[in-house]
């Protein structure tokens, strides 16, 4: 392969090392919880509305 290739090549790898770990990472932050899940569990927050939406 050419020199410039291998170039890209590493770059590309970093950027996909780099997404995983942001995965990763988000997946740790919220404890795997899905936002579906998150508004089974707090429906109060989820599907509450402001004083502005009601008065529209």
């Amino acid at each position: 392969m050419d020199i410039n290739n291998m170039g890209i090549i590493k770059k590309i790898l970093l950027l996909l090392i780099c997404i995983v770990l942001c995965a990763i990472g988000a997946r740790f932050l919220n404890s795997g919880e899905t936002l579906s899940e998150y508004a089974q569990t707090h429906p109060e927050a989820a599907y509450s509305s402001t004083m502005e939406d009601i008065e529209k």
